[in-house]
């Protein structure tokens, strides 16, 4: 379905999907459920997007990875601190290496 950039030993992961894609997905009904646990990679606006329909979908866990501080994040304030962030989790990291 994609042929972006890839990273990392992501093929250790049971899926790997980048956002836009993804709610173009979940906007034709075509998926309609999340469950477990849900790593978001960065900490724009789709980010924050993905990690709140991650929840609403029914995701267990849904956790934001983004390599600055959350005061950094370039996602409209407004959108992280709303009700539905209540499960997820803002860690910051160091760049990836490989």
């Amino acid at each position: 379905m994609r042929d972006e950039a890839r990273y990392p030993r992501e093929d250790n992961y049971g899926q790997f999907q980048q956002a836009i894609p993804w709610f173009h997905q979940v906007n034709l009904g075509k998926v309609n459920s999340s469950s477990g646990k849900v790593l978001i990679v960065g900490g724009g606006n789709a980010a924050i997007d993905a990690a709140r329909m991650s929840l609403r979908l029914g995701a267990g866990e849904v956790h934001i990875v983004y390599r600055r501080t959350r005061a950094e994040m370039p996602a409209d304030p407004s959108r992280s601190k709303t009700p539905c962030t209540r499960a997820f989790t803002s860690t910051p990291s160091s760049p990836p290496s490989v």
